[in-house]
């Protein structure tokens, strides 16, 4: 077996899992920014699949192989099959599932952005909608949660929710109330709406003022003094239609909201589909950069293109002296307003929009309403779920009409589980492994390998590998300590030592991880005792 253990912490590792996976053997940096998973990190990987499928194929849905893809492309290919295979009501409801191997998430940060995700994709279809689609994923996640004996944070994500493990290391930031009452990803998080005033009278007259290569807003509100909350910020979008009935679609969406503020791309869309589009992106070509001055555009920008709408974020949508881009190249303007400098067209619904279009921040109110304040959480998103799923596929139902086919997708992260669960379960000494998800059960230990401990050990290794324990069998020439230390680190659930001094009983220890004391067990009886452990975990496989 390949378990290269080591005393050592790894320089570079941020995070309790991320040591201890190291130093136990479960990964191994291969390159800067890359890490291999090992075969005891396999073993759990492997276990996992093999309870969703299990609980997969106990709500009746069935495995296929995708081509190797992003997550965008898997539900691409789920559809087309779907639309190739589905076409009467009598083959709905379908449930189909895939394992698969994607590409590092790109905003994920430590071990988690080092290694692929092993994740298993899910796609339900129905004709009569998606809620039990929806509760169906849920009930396998909270069982594969149950297995690894993790707490289970359900949270508001865009198109669904999410599922989190929470913790401080987690490369994951979510918004949640300090009342308890409210979870939600960055991305789907609301922002209560504000009231907001664009046809106050200026605070100043229009001063441009040259601030030469100064594309950020950091460097803007240093060399002008002014604090970034006091500046706009505007980003240009590409839009368009996919609906071919739309009468008219934007070209470009000009996106304002406060300095201090991120634009959430997930809100523009849907505040953008008031004007018939159906998506956005951001880009760089040159028409773009011959229609506007990028890194120094300004909101009056989208007034001056006939396939342009404005859409302001509330908080950028206030009577202040704000500071601007001036449309020009390597300049800026100080105390732009609203009405005056952007015209009467800031009133026209045709033309502008003002929306919640911002992601929330730790200190915003809570959406509910009811007092709450939005704190910081970090963790882990295990898995995500996707209510309505847009297939482009259609059946046809018991009245000879033709509907369209709904469905939900979900996604599990089965490497951000294994981080999760090391997290979770752990001591000074290493790992501590649920039973269910154990790279090995059981671990014999010969205090030395010879003589009478050695046949022992070989014939209780051989029987309790023919019983279908996974068990493993320490014959290495190694101090008894560091054996057993080996063993508290890789965080094996039971471990048997074998020694010439307790044989002369007819004994062997049987020490459990998450217990101090070993216990003294006959030799006879060591099988059954070790039959009880695994087989008393009701999720064990």
């Amino acid at each position: 077996m390949l378990i290269p253990t080591t005393r050592e912490t790894p320089a570079n590792a941020n995070s309790v899992s991320h040591q201890l996976l190291v130093r136990a053997g479960f990964v191994r940096q291969v390159s800067p920014d890359r890490y291999a998973l090992l075969p005891l990190g396999q073993r759990v990987v492997h276990n996992l699949q093999k309870a969703v499928r299990r609980e997969m194929a106990a709500h009746g849905a069935i495995e296929i192989t995708l081509p190797a893809s992003s997550t965008s492309q898997s539900v691409n290919h789920a559809n087309q099959l779907v639309i190739s295979c589905i076409t009467s009501y009598r083959q709905l409801p379908l449930g189909l599932y895939h394992v698969a191997s994607q590409n590092p998430d790109p905003e994920a940060s430590g071990l988690a952005g080092a290694l692929d995700p092993h994740v298993i994709e899910t796609f339900h279809y129905r004709a009569d909608g998606v809620a039990t689609s929806h509760s169906s994923s849920l009930e396998v996640i909270e069982k594969i949660l149950k297995l690894c004996a993790l707490p289970l944070v359900r949270a508001a994500d865009t198109g669904g929710s999410a599922v989190l493990y929470p913790c401080q290391s987690g490369p994951d930031m979510f918004l949640a109330s300090d009342k308890g009452n409210y979870t939600a990803t960055v991305r789907a998080c609301a922002v209560p709406r504000s009231g907001y005033e664009l046809g106050g009278l200026p605070h100043g007259e229009l001063e441009k003022i040259h601030t030469p290569g100064m594309h950020t807003i950091d460097e803007v509100a240093r060399y002008l003094e002014v604090r970034p909350d006091s500046i706009l910020k505007t980003i240009v979008y590409e839009a368009g239609s996919d609906d071919p009935g739309a009468a008219y679609a934007p070209k470009w969406v000009v996106a304002v909201v406060r300095g201090d503020h991120q634009v959430n791309d997930a809100k523009l869309l849907a505040a953008a589909r008031q004007f018939n589009a159906t998506w956005i992106r951001l880009t760089d070509n040159e028409e773009l950069r011959s229609r506007f001055a990028i890194g120094f555009v300004g909101p009056n920008a989208a007034m001056r293109q006939f396939f342009a709408v404005l859409i302001i974020d509330h908080d950028a949508a206030q009577d202040r002296a704000w500071v601007a881009g001036a449309n020009e190249i390597d300049y800026h303007v100080k105390n732009f307003n609203w009405f005056r400098d952007a015209g009467d067209r800031i009133a026209d619904p045709i033309k502008t929009a003002v929306a919640d279009i911002r992601d929330a921040v730790p200190g915003d109110p809570s959406p509910l309403g009811d007092g709450g304040v939005l704190r910081e959480l970090r963790g882990h998103k295990i898995a995500s779920i996707q209510d309505r799923l847009a297939t482009g596929a259609r059946y046809v139902d018991e009245s000879g009409s033709r509907r369209e086919i709904v469905g939900s997708y979900s996604r599990i992260d089965l490497t951000r589980l294994l981080i999760a669960c090391v997290e979770q379960h752990h001591d000074e000494n290493g790992i501590i492994w649920p039973i269910g998800i154990a790279p090995v059960q059981v671990c014999i230990t010969p205090i030395r390998y010879e003589g009478q401990t050695r046949e022992v050990a070989d014939r209780l290794y051989a029987q309790l590998i023919a019983a279908g324990v996974d068990a493993i069998l320490d014959d290495r020439d190694a101090r008894p300590g560091y054996k057993f230390a080996d063993a508290d680190l890789v965080g094996i659930p039971v471990r048997i030592n074998i020694g010439d001094r307790g044989l002369k009983e007819g004994k062997v220890e049987l020490k459990l991880r998450h217990e101090q004391t070993p216990q003294l067990v006959p030799l006879g009886d060591i099988q059954r005792r070790v039959s009880d452990l695994l087989t008393s975990d009701p999720e064990s496989d």
